[in-house]
């Protein structure tokens, strides 16, 4: 795959595999001085006879050694994040860990970091958390973690120093796993102003969710959800549909979670796609699970207004319909409806909102199927 990418990006000479901040320096010193590209990590260097690829991607084992991210040159003015009862604030992001130990079928991260996990020391997360505010006049921070709460004593000694800062006006966020929350850390989260969690839910059906590997139940999903509402953060849910072995009563099942679990304030429905480096990609590719890819160029692989694979007997031009159906009948709720609108304030909300609406209907044009909820 990575041979193939620099062969189809013709405008480009080089590739580095893996996590480049070492590997990008050594190539750089290897041009400069006209040495040997061989011993370059990860390399993969356009050759009139294709590409050729030297030694395998590195990952970096000590991430405190890296140096600081250096932000000098942005306006984070310019990249606002809408905050629940602030309205629109300057974020940034920031990493706390690198890696995912589990292996779900849909992700490609076992194939980039082979799910070592590897954990930056709670002092620099905290540092480069004072930094963006200070000297960059970030308001909210977005972690972007595969799983910030991975670690549970990490994330509180994260907290506390967070808490520490003495900033009121600082805000954060980031993405985790059901199983790794509780309502007590939850509430220390809160207290040092992380206002939003996102959860992945995956899938309704229950089915189907045992299939990708991710070792989550809905059980756990509804509990997770629950306490991060009773601990007064705003809720986030990812969903998928197009999965292996997935069929029109699957999504069905998928929509009707995200429409009626009450403890969900933002739900995500998007569509699977078979990106290199999965499992899911490899299932699609041997015709297996009922998938199959019809469209393998890289660059329609968006998750959102596009489909690659036919499913069971879901063309992909019927699942982006399916998909435009669903999110309207998760978001045409009175709760939800009222909350779009008053999170960041009437005014805004109410933009908001018709700005969505507006993208909804664009893509839905004039064509629909028939879909039961």
């Amino acid at each position: 795959e990575s041979e193939r990418a620099l062969e189809e990006a013709r405008g480009a000479d080089y590739a580095l595999l893996g996590e480049a901040d070492l590997s990008v320096v050594a190539l750089a010193n290897a041009l400069e001085s006209n040495g040997e590209l061989a011993g370059v990590p990860g390399l993969v260097v356009r050759s009139g006879d294709g590409a050729v690829r030297y030694g395998e991607p590195q990952v970096v084992d000590d991430l405190d050694a890296l140096a600081d991210p250096y932000f000098d040159d942005l306006d984070f003015r310019r990249y606002m994040w809408d905050v629940l009862g602030r309205g629109r604030v300057p974020g940034g992001t920031a990493v706390t860990s690198r890696g995912c130990p589990w292996d779900c079928v849909f992700c490609a991260n076992a194939c980039l970091t082979r799910r070592k996990v590897r954990f930056r020391s709670p002092q620099r997360v905290v540092q480069e958390v004072l930094r963006l505010y200070r000297d960059h006049s970030v308001r909210h921070v977005v972690f972007m973690d595969d799983c910030l709460t991975l670690r549970r004593d990490r994330v509180l000694e994260i907290c506390d120093g967070i808490r520490g800062l003495g900033l009121p006006d600082l805000t954060w966020e980031g993405d985790t796993r059901a199983d790794r929350l509780d309502l007590e850390l939850l509430r220390a989260m809160r207290s040092a102003g992380c206002v939003r969690i996102n959860v992945g839910i995956e899938s309704g059906d229950p089915k189907i969710l045992e299939s990708l590997g991710k070792g989550v139940t809905h059980a756990q999903i509804v509990d997770a959800l629950r306490w991060a509402k009773e601990a007064g953060m705003e809720t986030r849910a990812t969903a998928m549909i197009g999965l292996p072995n997935e069929t029109r009563e699957t999504i069905r099942r998928t929509i009707r979670f995200l429409r009626d679990l009450k403890y969900i304030d933002h739900p995500y429905l998007n569509i699977a796609m078979p990106y290199p480096g999965t499992r899911l990609r490899e299932i699609a590719k041997a015709g297996e699970g009922g998938l199959e890819i019809v469209d393998d160029r890289w660059d329609s692989m968006r998750r959102w207004g596009n489909a690659v694979m036919r499913v069971g007997d879901i063309s992909p031009r019927q699942m982006i319909r399916i998909q435009n159906r669903g999110i309207i009948l998760i978001y045409a709720t009175p709760r939800r409806i009222w909350h779009s609108l008053t999170r960041a304030g009437l005014k805004n909300g109410l933009k908001m909102l018709i700005a969505f609406a507006l993208r909804v209907i664009m893509r839905i044009g004039k064509q629909s199927i028939p879909y039961e909820g």
